[in-house]
């Protein structure tokens, strides 16, 4: 690749970074958001049901067979010390959140990074570029059109989360040419 075309896709990136990120912010905090609220409640759950199963000796005993416990006494003390851990991680919540973003935003970054690589491999000319955020007008259902003159690029990012999945997303991007 020559010095200039290296110059060219450096200015694009550093284009597309700038549009791209700037009408992406409340996408990354709802994804951020929905991530560290999904993360929490399943540390919920996970306490609720140890608490369940301490309650109740027969539920106790089936567990504790399912898991192939050699004692139920063993499977007992496995339950309280995960009650326990969850409840020390609950009564931090400010590292719990922190820990929870920081793997989010990690998570954003990297789709971000990989979106930006994808669109400057288009080598789109960056005089008359337009990036404008299109369609759905949720925060989980759109595009962002990226387009000149000659090209135009879409990109439609697909968000998913439900009571057992944390939430993820994609994007899948489509050239066409005008």
């Amino acid at each position: 690749m020559s010095k200039a075309q290296e110059l060219r896709n450096k200015q694009l990136r550093n284009t597309l970074t700038a549009n791209v990120s700037r009408l992406l912010i409340d996408f990354k905090n709802q994804y951020l958001t929905d991530y560290r609220n999904f993360h929490f409640g399943q540390e919920v759950k996970v306490k609720a049901q140890a608490e369940r199963l301490l309650a109740d000796p027969e539920a106790l005993q089936q567990y504790a067979g399912d898991r192939k416990y050699r004692q139920v006494e063993m499977c007992k003390r496995d339950l309280l010390q995960r009650i326990l851990r969850i409840n020390t991680l609950l009564d931090r919540t400010a590292l719990f959140d922190l820990e929870k973003y920081n793997e989010a935003n990690t998570s954003f970054q990297t789709k971000f990074d990989n979106l930006i690589n994808k669109l400057v491999h288009e080598e789109m000319d960056t005089r008359m570029l337009r990036v404008e955020k299109v369609g759905g007008g949720t925060f989980n259902k759109f595009s962002i059109l990226i387009s000149n003159d000659d090209v135009e690029v879409e990109a439609r990012f697909i968000y998913a989360q439900g009571l057992t999945n944390a939430p993820h997303y994609r994007f899948i991007i489509t050239k066409r040419t005008k």
